[in-house]
């Protein structure tokens, strides 16, 4: 090997080497801010396919108005005059807001 090959690649060896360094501050955990829970807005939607008691539309309607829910349409409205009143008596305390379908 000639003299200045030797020379390029003693040069390039030590071409990256910066020289000692200093410690590094050992790396830190951090936990992540907690973020605020986000409600999308959507559009106003129906749901048109429930089955639930009538003791449950209030909280339906509670939980997913933020959601969209405007309207919801029981299709266990009651198959029995007896259950179809009662069913009819709690809608009627929505507004129109819980539709009773009856079989």
């Amino acid at each position: 090997m000639s003299g200045r090959a030797l020379l390029l690649v003693v040069i390039t060896a030590f071409a990256g080497c910066d020289g000692p360094k200093a410690p590094r501050e050992p790396a830190r955990m951090t936990t992540p801010k907690a973020a605020e829970p986000q409600i999308p807005t959507r559009r106003p939607f129906i749901d048109t396919h429930v089955h639930m008691n009538a003791r449950a539309y209030g909280v339906l309607l509670e939980q997913l108005e933020p959601l969209g829910l405007r309207r919801i349409i029981n299709l266990s409205g009651g198959s029995s005059a007896e259950a179809r009143a009662e069913n009819i008596a709690d809608a009627d305390k929505f507004g129109g807001r819980v539709l009773l379908f009856h079989n």
